[in-house]
């Protein structure tokens, strides 16, 4: 019967360990691996299920069967006793609990995670005690073999991984196993443990199979076991063989390891929900920053029987059809209702939760062919609208993280609802004040309303909060919009407490702007001393630094490369904030403001120099520029006077002859 595809019904029934919440009668699709052990993924009518039973749909007989996986917002994952041949068993899912069984399958591989417990792992026997006392899975699956660097179940750091199944030996002799393994592993088949990796070590070192041990083996079937113990980050696991008339190894392939065969579920029939149970499928996923997009098929099995379908998910958005594919934010149980409707009036619903996971068999974590059509998905113009607020944040800082055309659209949405990003969704606002002050995005109105909105809300974290009131503060002040808000936010709402040591070191700074910018410089000196350097005092060093910054800085701008002539000014200021107030690298971040468009902060820059530094020899060139500017910005008024006041206090200098040139009085 190769190639022959069979089909799979579910028909209601009941067993005598319980009554059936649901039954199903499940067909095999393909050819028999010929193992005699089945395998099928059903899903449950509410929560977990209490047990499971499985049943020959022929002669009704219960069969013997093992749950490989199921919890709350899971597929439960069964394998069964196929040996009879049948093409069709009914599966049940009980309101109570089915009594244990001793059968195994002698089928299959399965990988098992547990989080790890302290203590040694170098012997084998020291690493199944700490699996023994780990306690609960997080995560148990079906696999096709030992190779793999994506930590199964979603775990990340400190873990331990179990890998048991059935390897099939076509040829006796002596076969050769290596591991490959980031942290401790160990290597056992046919009952023995052939070799083994302790300690905490990258996978290096052992790529050519170094790490091996011999074992003869008789054709036939051997258990395989494969253990890994990670203490850290990292992780990638291989086991290889060489076998007897090999002369290298290779990763086991999925082909050396018995097979169950396939059964599929088409429909479900529920007894007691008012609409059919649905099916779903966590496809792939892509990691991008601190968000996970979870990529996630859903659907009817066995179709929709005419009637209209439709979806409502919990993070706001909606779908309609029998077979639907959504993008969820982060990895989580989510809550999924699905109405049936026939002729405009509703039929039954079902809601049910699904957990949003990795999906275990993706290799890699970002892979670009899901990463950037996810992110498309996720934050199409008009479902971005409707998304759940909490979502918007995770997706900003996803398309931030890779410079994702996306993130405007994300950060344009997270200011059209600011007021439903309150309390720890705060976070969103501070992310996209910070995004329209980036050059090439500015958008003043957008940071004053975003962070105002912040302030504005008693339920924002109170780091968060003075954090805000100290950028806004610094905005303020730098556009020379508000100033004397500006110092408010300062005094009032930018609390040390809950500021770091080095937003306090910088609230100093603002406050020495602030004070230069309303005329006070020995109040703008004593703020920056008080923020001190942030290198030591004796320091040598410092003015060569000072000399080769200026002249990096000045490169950068003739070359229009106006990102990092900023840059290497505002370390520079970083080192000693007095150097705020020296005309040479003030005038140059001046240039650089002008040469960007940003006229507003050139010309805030350049009040603060001229209450700064009253006697500065170069101050002449200083008026200069900030008449310049005065007359981008079209203020008539403060451009001539300006002028008068060069022409008043320095009527011989080169930059009065300049602006005589430039500017010819009329």
């Amino acid at each position: 019967m190769r190639g022959m595809v069979l089909s799979v019904m579910l028909v209601l029934g009941s067993s005598a360990r319980g009554k059936a919440l649901y039954t199903a009668l499940a067909e095999r699709t393909g050819d028999s691996a010929g193992s005699g052990v089945g395998r099928v993924t059903v899903w449950p009518a509410g929560s977990a299920a209490a047990g499971w039973a499985v049943r020959d749909a022929v002669s009704g007989a219960v069969t013997p069967h093992r749950v490989v996986w199921h919890r709350t917002g899971e597929p439960a994952v069964l394998c069964f006793d196929a040996s009879s041949g049948s093409l069709r068993y009914w599966v049940d899912a009980l309101d109570t609990a089915g009594a244990a069984t001793e059968w195994r399958p002698r089928a299959g591989l399965t990988v098992e995670t547990r989080p790890r417990p302290d203590g040694p792992a170098g012997t084998w026997e020291e690493s199944l005690a700490l699996w023994t006392r780990a306690g609960a899975a997080t995560g148990r699956s079906l696999t096709d073999r030992v190779f793999g660097g994506v930590p199964p179940h979603g775990l990340r750091a400190a873990f331990i991984c179990r890998f048991e199944g059935w390897l099939r030996v076509e040829q006796a002799g002596e076969y050769a196993f290596a591991t490959v393994s980031d942290g401790a592993s160990f290597l056992s088949v046919a009952g023995r443990q052939v070799t083994d990796w302790p300690g905490q070590q990258a996978a290096e070192g052992g790529d050519l199979g170094q790490r091996h041990g011999s074992i003869r083996l008789e054709a036939g079937i051997h258990p395989f076991e494969y253990l890994n113990v990670q203490g850290g980050s990292g992780y990638r696991v291989v086991a290889a063989w060489r076998k007897p008339d090999a002369r290298v190894f290779e990763a086991i392939p999925a082909a050396a390891f018995v097979p169950m065969d396939a059964f599929e579920v088409r429909s479900i029939k529920s007894q007691t929900a008012v609409a059919p149970v649905f099916a779903w499928h966590n496809e792939g996923y892509a990691v991008a920053g601190p968000t996970t997009l979870c990529d996630v098929r859903l659907w009817l099995p066995g179709g929709s029987d005419g009637r209209e379908v439709r979806w409502i998910f919990d993070d706001g958005l909606a779908a309609e059809g029998e077979d639907v594919r959504h993008v969820f934010v982060g990895e989580r149980l989510s809550v999924v209702a699905c109405e049936v409707w026939r002729d405009g009036r509703p039929e039954g619903r079902i809601s049910l939760p699904v957990r949003l996971q990795r999906n275990p068999g993706q290799i890699g974590e970002s892979p670009e062919s899901r990463l950037r059509p996810l992110l498309r998905a996720a934050t199409r113009p008009r479902e971005i609208r409707k998304r759940a607020a909490a979502e918007l944040h995770p997706l900003f800082a996803a398309a931030n993280a890779t410079d994702d055309p996306s993130l405007a659209e994300v950060a344009e949405t997270l200011v059209e609802r600011r007021r439903e990003c309150v309390g720890p969704l705060a976070a969103g606002l501070a992310a996209a004040g910070f995004y329209f002050q980036r050059h090439g995005r500015r958008n003043p109105a957008h940071v004053e309303a975003a962070w105002s909105a912040i302030l504005e809300d008693p339920r924002a974290p109170d780091w968060i909060r003075a954090s805000t009131a100290l950028h806004l503060s610094g905005f303020f002040i730098h556009t020379g919009s508000a100033v004397a808000r500006g110092m408010r936010l300062l005094a009032e709402d930018a609390d040390d407490d809950a500021l770091d040591e080095s937003e306090r070191r910088l609230k100093l700074i603002f406050l020495g702007d602030g004070r230069a910018m309303l005329g006070d410089r020995a109040g703008a000196v004593a703020a920056y001393r008080k923020a001190g350097r942030a290198v030591a005092d004796a320091d040598t060093s410092l003015e060569a630094r000072r000399r080769a910054h200026l002249d990096t800085a000045r490169h950068f701008l003739s070359r229009g490369e106006h990102a990092a002539a900023e840059q290497t000014i505002r370390a520079l200021e970083w080192e000693w904030p007095l150097e705020r107030l020296e005309l040479e690298s003030g005038m140059l971040m001046m240039a650089i403001h002008q040469a960007r468009g940003e006229l507003d902060l050139a010309l805030a820059a350049g009040r603060r120099l001229l209450a700064g530094a009253p006697t500065d020899p170069a101050r002449p060139d200083l008026l200069l520029a900030v008449a310049g500017i005065h007359r981008g910005l079209k203020q008539d008024d403060a451009f001539q006077a300006t002028l008068k006041q060069l022409r008043r206090e320095f009527p011989n200098s080169e930059a009065a002859a300049r602006a005589a040139e430039r500017y010819p009085e009329k």
